[in-house]
């Protein structure tokens, strides 16, 4: 498998190869999204492309904690990392997330 094409079998997800490309292929629109689907696609496409900023351990030591919610050592076990590296993965990514998402709610 290469190093792109991230896969975590335990959360059996898998980035789409069209969210794969350059975050200016996805600008974000200034406007609020008006529905589920708009601020679905908006989220999806600031996922791809603050993960496009990271390490894939980091990644998946945020997806593990906070998407699938794997207890922290749980999380530091499996990825062979300290419990603080996992808190500060999280911390970090969801931190970016804010800032490239804004104020949409």
């Amino acid at each position: 498998m290469m190093e792109s094409d991230w896969y975590c079998p335990a959360s059996n997800w898998q980035l789409p190869p069209q969210m794969r490309l350059e975050s200016t292929r996805y600008p974000i629109p200034d406007e609020e999204p008006s529905g589920d689907l708009e601020l679905q696609q908006l989220t999806s496409r600031a996922m791809a492309q603050v993960q496009s900023e990271f390490e894939t351990r980091t990644w998946q030591a945020f997806w593990r904690s906070v998407v699938d919610g794997i207890a922290t050592d749980t999380v530091a076990d499996e990825l062979q990392m300290s419990n603080v590296t996992v808190r500060q993965s999280r911390s970090r990514i969801l931190r970016r997330l804010r800032e490239q998402l804004g104020d949409v709610e």
